[in-house]
């Protein structure tokens, strides 16, 4: 199983949502940490970042870092759709 790690903006913004929201992005994280190279058409890799991915759930993008030498799932950013993927 892979370890989680949450950077600082990451927990701040989890901090805002609701509990619903937030167990339901622990759940699926959680998941993927059980098996991160899983057949799930919500998982997919990024083209701009080496090991990086991401985890569609509706309107919300969790895009992360998959260390397989150290076994860390490293949370870069969540948000929507539309602005998560913007620096």
């Amino acid at each position: 199983m892979y370890r989680i790690i949450y950077l600082k903006a990451v927990e701040k913004f989890l901090r805002r949502l609701s509990i619903n929201q937030l167990l339901r992005i622990k759940t699926k994280l959680e998941l993927v940490a059980k098996n991160p190279f899983s057949d799930n058409s919500n998982l997919g890799s990024l083209k701009g970042l080496a090991g990086g991915y991401r985890l569609r759930m509706g309107n919300l993008r969790v895009v992360y870092e998959l260390d397989t030498k150290k076994k860390l799932i490293i949370v870069w950013k969540i948000g929507s759709r539309g602005s998560v993927y913007k620096t």
